[in-house]
């Protein structure tokens, strides 16, 4: 999740209100007072930093063992000739 759709999604929490009725008064608040805002804030992001920690770590695995596979079959040539092409184009 990038930072653009944190944002949104703390707003979103932020923003809630909530509806207080009784026999003689009405009226609203905040979901998520101004105190506990940064410790939402901050357990989100511990979350969500701790679940693509262990994609991004699976898939690294996975790239790892396919260029393995890939370095050790008749692909392997061709590869460096692309790499070697891709090279050139960014050096020129």
């Amino acid at each position: 999740m990038n930072e653009q759709k944190i944002q949104e999604l703390l707003t979103a929490l932020f923003n809630l209100k909530y509806d207080w009725k009784t026999e003689s008064s009405h009226y609203k608040s905040e979901v998520i007072n101004k105190e506990g805002k940064l410790n939402v804030e901050t357990i989100i992001r511990g979350f969500l930093l701790d679940n693509r920690d262990e994609k991004q770590g699976i898939l690294e695995g996975k790239v790892f063992m396919y260029e393995q596979i890939i370095a050790k079959s008749n692909f392997a040539p061709m590869l460096e000739k692309e790499v070697e092409k891709i090279k050139e184009k960014i050096d020129s």
